[in-house]
């Protein structure tokens, strides 16, 4: 989330909290917790990994699928920590919760360290843990979602408007914290559940979905939202009571003697093909300046965020956010320098990277 804007939000709150970073903490939590207790509506939405290619899982465990499902990588055998590890549902209940949950289990070597945590959201901007309480958290990282081999990023437009959308009803809706613990365990078995149904097949939580997208349809209007965002809206408001139209259910159709693997090479090659005759570097920006295309795409590997903007004359403006730090170039004004080197002058710290 730009600093701006949390700067903002918080100037309407300074009289609770002691601090910006602990206003700025608690305001990332909320959104961490709420996207646990409402992973299901991912999980059901994207995801598109219905089986298993053979030798993936040992016997035993491949006998637990007799059909294909919503998400094997976002269920109870995807990526996630084992019992053992000593990390749960338990770990969402606070930000206390969850240096110390992580911090113990690093500790008694449970996990080797914070990259071996594989909640769905973890906490970033800190080296240490421990850091997260005294100079805040500075970004989420959402781990729950499938690409989608339908469209050639893995990601629609569409999609990245109801996330939008999504993001922002789960900053603003509170969490009750009354028996939060029971909550999120209750989410995460809702979300095994989900990811384990028939990908054709209604989802249990579908009345809860069809309230979640009222809510995001009428928070969207409220929000002055364009013809484009509503539509996306509306689009993803239909899968919730169509799942043959879920990716799951369309690469159900596409599955061949137990396998995706033909489909699968089938769709990247053509994906490679789409992009690589493509002239533009970055399709969706190829209005601006073939250095500011390279700039940004440099910039987008080395984790900077960007923003392209037009001033009041027209000109197009990129704004370059990193550790905190942003940065303004005009689009039609950058350096024949390596855009590695420039980069590197606007921020000094990437060097330590």
């Amino acid at each position: 989330m730009p600093e701006p804007v949390i700067n903002r939000l918080h100037r309407h709150y300074k009289s609770q909290y002691a601090n910006l970073i602990e206003f700025k903490n608690d305001l990332y939590f909320q959104i961490a917790q709420n996207f646990v207790l409402n992973r299901w509506l991912i999980t059901y939405l994207f995801g598109a990994s219905p089986i298993a290619e053979k030798g993936f899982f040992n016997e035993q465990t491949a006998k637990q699928f007799t059909h294909p499902v919503r998400s094997i990588r976002s269920g109870k055998y995807g990526y996630n920590n084992f019992p053992q590890d000593g990390v749960g549902p338990e770990a969402y209940t606070s930000i206390d919760a969850y240096v110390s949950e992580i911090n113990q289990a690093i500790q008694t070597k449970k996990l080797y360290g914070l990259a071996e945590f594989y909640g769905p959201v973890r906490l970033r901007g800190q080296d240490n843990i421990e850091e997260y309480k005294t100079n805040g958290i500075r970004y989420l990282e959402f781990r729950t979602f499938d690409n989608t081999p339908f469209t050639p990023n893995g990601f629609s437009r569409h999609a990245l408007y109801f996330l939008k959308f999504f993001f922002i009803y789960l900053m603003v809706s509170s969490v009750d914290q009354t028996d939060i613990k029971d909550k999120l365990f209750q989410a995460f078995a809702d979300n095994n559940r989900v990811a384990a149904e028939d990908p054709v097949s209604p989802t249990f939580k579908q009345d809860a979905g069809i309230k979640i997208f009222e809510n995001l349809i009428d928070m969207s209007v409220s929000l002055n939202a364009h013809s484009e965002q509503l539509s996306a809206l509306d689009d993803f408001s239909e899968i919730i009571t169509h799942p043959e139209i879920t990716a799951s259910a369309m690469l159900e159709e596409k599955i061949k003697n137990n396998s995706l693997m033909d489909y699968g090479m089938q769709v990247s090659k053509r994906w490679k093909q789409n992009r690589s005759d493509e002239k533009a570097i970055l399709p969706t920006l190829e209005k601006l300046p073939l250095k500011a295309q390279k700039l940004i795409y440099r910039a987008i590997q080395l984790g900077i965020r960007y923003y392209v903007v037009n001033d009041e004359n027209g000109s197009a403006l990129i704004t370059l956010t990193f550790n905190n730090v942003t940065q303004v170039v005009f689009s039609d004004k950058i350096s024949d320098k390596n855009p590695t080197q420039i980069l590197l002058e606007m921020f000094p710290e990437l060097k330590r990277m």
